[in-house]
């Protein structure tokens, strides 16, 4: 909970991670994909993931960083499995594009 005695505690840096999250919220938009994912369509939700997830990190660490320089018993490296979670999405999308491409290719469907 934020101290009474204090307007704006957030640190310069705090503020820049949490304007640079909201830039890529509002120009990484995820692309729309129509009836049936191609390989494509994946590749580029792979991409959306860890650009989003990349930013999503940014924040979170510098918000972890901060708040521990200011407080007592905070574990610096809470979000290091994030890292790893954002990039398992990501890499799940991006796999499936490539599994979709060569199962097209063996039937001789293009991607």
């Amino acid at each position: 909970m934020a101290r009474a005695d204090s307007i704006d505690t957030t640190t310069a840096s705090v503020s820049d991670a949490h304007a640079h999250l909201i830039q890529r919220l509002i120009t990484s938009k995820p692309n729309q994909i129509r009836y049936s994912a191609d390989a494509r369509d994946l590749e580029e939700r792979a991409a959306h993931v860890q650009a989003i997830g990349n930013a999503l990190m940014a924040y979170l660490s510098e918000i972890v960083a901060d708040t521990a320089y200011n407080a007592n018993g905070i574990d610096r490296d809470v979000c290091r499995g994030l890292s790893d979670d954002i990039s398992d999405i990501a890499g799940n999308f991006a796999n499936a594009a490539e599994r979709l491409r060569e199962d097209n290719a063996q039937f001789g469907v293009g991607a």
